[in-house]
């Protein structure tokens, strides 16, 4: 009887350590994954993923296992995991962590930046702090800049998907004279640590 407290004990200690790995493992591999740097074939790509994986995760035991000599080792596995989950879920959930209001301010300013980039100098210069990386690169290969001067932006409707949020606005610009108003749903993702332009539809 007396050895079933002491293996509860040991249990909990085994979910609480493997947990800290996992999640520490998993906060390194997201700052892997997250930077598009492996040009390359697919093969290669998955190679070089899984050691880095592997790396991560004897890394993230030997962090375990040098705990083991802190008095305080279980509280700082459990608060450290916590911080991490909670990482994870504003990485995943981002818009929700900010008011209508503020995303719509937010999307106004990317949207003013973004048709500023009226020619190709201008847009290389600017274009990173305004235009997710896949954006840039695609605006530039396919040569479409915003043409026309922006007159106003009037956003109708805001919604959150997950880790991106959408505006639907009415854009007035002017174009060789001539006015003209369409209606767009904007799509909004962070990159960075800052909110980017990820791309938008014309709905009119």
């Amino acid at each position: 009887m007396s050895d079933r407290p002491f293996s509860k004990s040991n249990a909990r200690q085994k979910v609480v350590r493997l947990t800290f790995i996992l999640c520490l493992s998993s906060y390194f591999f997201y700052f892997l994954i997250r930077d598009d740097w492996f040009h390359m074939d697919h093969f290669m790509y998955f190679i070089i993923l899984a050691i880095a994986l592997t790396t991560f995760i004897w890394f993230s035991m030997k962090i375990d296992q040098w705990l083991d000599d802190i008095r305080f080792h279980i509280p700082i596995r459990v608060i450290a995991s916590i911080l991490i989950l909670f990482f994870f879920m504003y990485q995943l959930f981002t818009p929700y962590f900010y008011s209508d209001q503020k995303l719509v301010n937010i999307g106004k300013d990317l949207l003013e930046s973004y048709y500023a980039l009226t020619d190709e100098e201008d847009f290389k210069a600017i274009a990173d702090a305004v235009l997710k990386e896949e954006m840039v690169f695609s605006v530039i290969e396919q040569e479409l800049y915003p043409e026309g001067r922006l007159l106003d932006i009037h956003v109708d409707e805001v919604s959150r998907s997950l880790y991106l949020f959408n505006l639907i606005a009415k854009v007035e610009k002017e174009t060789e004279g001539t006015r003209e108003q369409h209606t767009y749903r904007f799509t909004f993702a962070k990159e960075y640590g800052d909110f980017k332009l990820k791309g938008y539809v014309q709905l009119d």
